[in-house]
């Protein structure tokens, strides 16, 4: 089935277009990373990469296009530049038991989608990163629009008013991960609803 798909829909570069990879080996090398930002929100954050076209739009065909398989690009693409550049910061997180909590996903689109993109991403970087991960700290409750629909900061803030709420007990060291960062409304949201002793940092893929 795998080697239909690749005749069919063949796996082409989102940066200059040749076959084989979503990101050649040469456009690789390109990717832009962004500097840490620290005591932002609460401890710490990080959004990994650069948010270009390529890294945007490999974002949107994963979440909007359900091209799963960029999951194992997105987080192959993490984890190298985590142990390349941050390798400290992935040892704090590591000797602190960090653990990896997911923005989550309102329930009507896990049921359109068929899978949760944060999930399944925090799946494959949790192991390889030696941190643990716990997918079912946050849920939200209200079906809100995708941020991505919104140009207006203002419009943005006021999506994710009121929309998470927590399950179950959170863990005292977290590390709240979310694919893009954008105003940051949906970070604020999930941080006012956690308990104010908890160490926090902020991860995303792009922002």
């Amino acid at each position: 089935m795998s080697l239909i798909l690749d005749i069919l829909f063949p796996r082409c570069c989102y940066r200059c277009g040749q076959r084989g990879r979503y990101l050649c080996h040469q456009c690789r090398a390109k990717i832009e990373i962004n500097p840490v930002f620290p005591n932002e929100f609460h401890t710490g954050r990080l959004s990994l990469f650069r948010y270009d076209k390529a890294i945007r739009n490999m974002i949107r065909d994963y979440k909007y296009n359900f091209i799963t398989d960029l999951a194992d690009e997105l987080s192959e693409l993490s984890i190298y530049h985590l142990k390349k550049y941050y390798k400290n910061l992935l040892l704090f997180w590591q000797k602190n038991n960090f653990t990896l909590i997911p923005i989550p996903q309102h329930s009507s689109k896990t049921n359109f989608r068929g899978f949760i993109p944060n999930n399944l991403l925090i799946q494959k970087l949790a192991p390889r990163l030696k941190l643990s991960f716990n997918l079912d700290v946050l849920s939200k409750i209200n079906n809100t629009l995708a941020q991505a629909e919104f140009v207006q900061k203002k419009d943005r803030l006021s999506n994710t008013n009121h929309s998470l709420i927590i399950n179950s007990q959170a863990p005292s060291n977290i590390i709240l991960f979310d694919d893009v960062f954008t105003t940051g409304s949906t970070i604020k949201s999930a941080i006012s609803i956690l308990p104010k002793k908890s160490k926090i940092w902020v991860f995303t893929l792009s922002g």
